[in-house]
């Protein structure tokens, strides 16, 4: 690769699986750095945690220089000050589909391992989609929301234009390998088509969601500025 070094900011259930196997495909997995910081630190009590996220992006990784590509599930600041050159991605999906797509994920598997006390409280009680938006957006930190403007990012994606993404990705890296099946099979729905709500499940979860659904058009916004840049 003769580029940039590429970050991707993997949001869950947004995607990202598939791209990150294109990674592997065009550099090999040798060249692929797959951060869990984060699911190392959310083990600790919440003051080593908010201590260790303060100090992240103050770090130089120098571990992580040779990488063509660092993704995993982290702010975009985290690298910023250390690879200040680099490609900064995500993708964005729709928040209503997105969270009530890890909810779902949630009800089918937990790693008894797994030390996040949401996941196994999902599994082990069942609560309906209402009542887990509720508890989930309970502890949510709204200004994480500010950290994933859309602007912030060389590139961004729309998981529900997934094809056209890709396209316009390999714009910037053309050698990128992109025909890549599915990673993940979805048995709680059809590969494209939306999860069905209710009305008032509906009007519940995006009453409550009004925030990161802006965020969401924001995005969009960007991604069709983008397409006109491209095409």
């Amino acid at each position: 690769m003769n580029g940039p070094k590429i970050i991707f900011v993997h949001q869950p259930k947004a995607a990202g699986t598939s791209l990150i196997e294109g990674f592997k495909a065009t550099y090999g997995k040798e060249a692929i750095y797959h951060d869990m910081d984060n699911q190392i630190i959310w083990k600790k009590n919440w003051l080593t945690r908010e201590m260790e996220l303060f100090i992240q992006p103050y770090r130089k990784y120098k571990d992580r220089a040779k990488y063509t590509v660092i993704h995993g599930h982290f702010r975009r600041e985290k690298y910023a000050r250390a690879f200040p050159h680099a490609f900064y991605m995500t993708f964005y999906r729709h928040p209503v589909q997105q969270i009530i797509s890890q909810y779902y994920y949630w009800l089918r598997s937990c790693n008894p391992s797994d030390t996040n006390p949401m996941r196994k409280w999902v599994f082990n009680t069942k609560p309906d989609i209402t009542d887990f938006v509720n508890v989930f957006l309970s502890g949510y930190d709204i200004q994480k929301l500010k950290k994933m403007d859309p602007s912030l990012f060389s590139f961004v994606g729309i998981t529900e234009q997934i094809d056209e993404s890709f396209e316009m990705l390999k714009r910037n890296f053309p050698e990128l390998l992109t025909d890549i099946k599915a990673q993940r099979i979805n048995p709680d729905k059809i590969m494209g088509e939306d999860y069905k709500l209710s009305d008032h499940e509906r009007k519940v979860i995006e009453d409550k969601m009004w925030q990161q659904i802006k965020l969401y058009e924001e995005a969009k916004k960007l991604f069709e500025l983008q397409r006109a840049r491209i095409f």
